[in-house]
């Protein structure tokens, strides 16, 4: 009897075969186990299960592997510099120089910064130190910079990959003063004195829309068409008495309206969709 291992998985040809179906199922039970442990090596090989990078343990980072760079940077400048002092994870004094205080994290979090205005009792000079290629630093740089400084907190950037150059001062502590933008707080209260009532509750999902004055004005003029039928743009002005009438038919930043014709607009196939949607979220307005 002549058998391929492997080559058949039918346990009835290898039947017809042998002449015997209990002969081919044993033999098709062989064939099974030897092809898996056959695939079993072999992907562990191409794994790399059996090499020797793959047994070496992975070196995990402590945040005490920071603290020997930054001593060595802190000490080039002349401060004196111990770890651990008074719950401080890091203390640097300088003659008669205010202290510096640092917090070492592996990552940025609301912990490491709770801790650092904390710190601010003690001293202006405050810092929270980080690895260089902490993901939320690389990603929101400019924003993090912006928060550190409203809170005169400083960041430090921690290599200890290199022997040279691992300690950068992204971010010194100073004391903020904010600069006021008369231009938004302006378009921020000209938006709560157009909208009606009060639409939205806080903390919606911004993702599906909000109710914006804007938006307001929209829905008048989708009303008014959808009563109306298709009418002129200066009369849709006049019938509401709303300037920014002709505006919001033409710029149609909503897609709720189409012209039919020089200056003549209707209500669109999307606004009639749309606008019992955008009514019925009004409906809980106030006033």
């Amino acid at each position: 009897t002549l058998l391929w291992a492997g080559s058949h998985r039918d346990p009835l040809l290898a039947y017809e075969r042998t002449g015997s179906k209990k002969e081919g199922l044993k033999t098709q039970r062989r064939c099974d186990l030897g092809n898996r442990k056959f695939s079993q090596r072999a992907l562990a090989v191409s794994h790399g299960k059996n090499s020797d990078s793959q047994r070496r343990p992975t070196q995990i980072m402590k945040e005490s592997d920071l603290y020997q760079p930054l001593k060595t940077y802190l000490e080039a400048q002349g401060y004196e510099v111990k770890g651990e002092v008074q719950n401080c994870d890091v203390l640097a004094v300088r003659g008669n120089e205010r202290p510096i205080v640092v917090e070492l994290k592996l990552t940025l979090n609301l912990q490491v910064i709770l801790q650092s205005v904390e710190r601010l009792a003690l001293t202006p000079n405050v810092y929270i130190g980080v690895p260089r290629k902490t993901r939320i630093v690389t990603k929101e740089r400019k924003r993090i910079n912006k928060m550190l400084r409203r809170l005169g907190v400083g960041l430090i950037l921690i290599d200890t990959e290199h022997n040279t150059n691992c300690v950068e001062v992204a971010l010194d502590p100073i004391p903020y003063k904010p600069r006021e933008s008369n231009v938004r707080k302006q378009r921020l209260l000209g938006e709560f004195a157009k909208r009606v009532g009060d639409p939205n509750a806080g903390g919606s999902e911004k993702r599906k829309g909000i109710m914006t004055a804007y938006r307001q004005r929209a829905i008048f003029v989708a009303e008014f068409l959808q009563t109306a039928g298709p009418t002129k743009a200066s009369d849709v002005a006049e019938a509401l008495d709303l300037s920014e009438a002709r505006t919001i038919l033409y710029r149609n930043h909503h897609g709720w309206y189409e012209r039919v014709e020089k200056g003549v607009y209707e209500l669109s196939p999307r606004g009639k969709t749309e606008l019992p949607q955008w009514q019925k979220h009004g409906e809980n307005k106030d006033g």
